[in-house]
């Protein structure tokens, strides 16, 4: 176990499994920055025919939201505490230009495009407890955020894109 992460292996030394402790989930919630958001990378590991990313998003309603659109990459976001009103689908307004790793290499959310807001989407309230699967390619935007809203995010990604860590 290092730092809550505890990763089996066999006796090959191939990792067969990968645990994200609970207390970096927390510790990373803990130290969050107050009214901004916060999108954390905690794992990214090498799953044969993809890479997997875990991370813990949060998100104030006093930071400026903005919609993404991924190329490759499906999120699931695991709603732990707050709510929201979660956009899906549409089209990006206002592009403000493209994700890339090769500009932001941290990004942990692999390349793709980012606008103001989504026209045409579909709006749905989430809260504590819901799962929400973001498919690649559909764009998502939090157009209302009631206080704050706190979310372990799980990405999936067939093209390897995401910076292992």
């Amino acid at each position: 176990v290092f730092a809550g992460l505890l990763v089996l292996t066999a006796a090959d030394t191939k990792p067969v499994a990968t645990i994200v402790g609970n207390q970096d989930i927390q510790a990373t919630i803990k130290g969050a920055p107050k009214d901004s958001v916060q999108d954390q990378s905690l794992r990214v590991v090498d799953a044969g025919k993809m890479n997997i990313g875990v991370g813990v998003t949060i998100r104030s309603s006093k930071a400026p939201e903005i919609a993404e659109e991924h190329d490759s990459v499906t999120e699931v976001y695991h709603i732990l505490d707050g709510s929201a009103t979660l956009m899906t689908g549409g089209d990006l307004v206002n592009q403000q230009g493209a994700i890339s790793t090769m500009r932001d290499p941290e990004s942990p959310s692999g390349p793709g495009m980012r606008g103001q807001t989504l026209r045409g989407g579909d709006s749905r309230r989430v809260v504590a407890g819901d799962v929400v699967i973001i498919p690649a390619g559909v764009g998502h935007h939090f157009s209302k955020i009631d206080g704050t809203i706190k979310y372990l995010v799980v990405r999936l990604d067939p093209d390897k894109t995401l910076p292992m860590k």
